[in-house]
């Protein structure tokens, strides 16, 4: 029984390792998009600075959230500030699929001409 569990425990840790790698190698490809070519480099590290501050700043608040109200109130905060996040990123984070790109540099390149 034990063997069991150990193979199924083992394919597990390899099909999250995989899973984690490819979340994190698509995270960074998409914020390089975002900034232009000439402040890419830049933009990218301050990117992966804040993300880590608020990796170290939920790491610090968690054991605290969780004894002031357990692990509803844990839930409900994360659950707050992913949803702050993705409102700044609707109303801020630029479009950045080609046809948009594309329909953008022609207009602009109208208005200069």
């Amino acid at each position: 029984k034990f063997e069991i569990i150990g193979c199924f425990r083992q394919i597990f840790d390899v099909i999250i390792f995989f899973f984690n790698r490819s979340i994190l190698h698509s995270r960074s490809k998409n914020i390089a998009y975002v900034f232009d070519v000439k402040v890419r480099a830049t933009g990218m590290g301050i990117c992966i600075a804040i993300s880590r501050i608020g990796a170290a700043c939920g790491t610090f608040l968690l054991p605290i959230l969780t004894d002031m109200g357990g692990s509803q109130l844990a839930m409900l905060v994360c659950a707050l500030v992913l949803f702050i996040g993705s409102m700044i990123c609707l109303v801020w984070a630029p479009e950045t699929s080609p046809k948009f790109i594309k329909k953008n540099e022609i207009l602009e390149n109208e208005v200069t001409e």
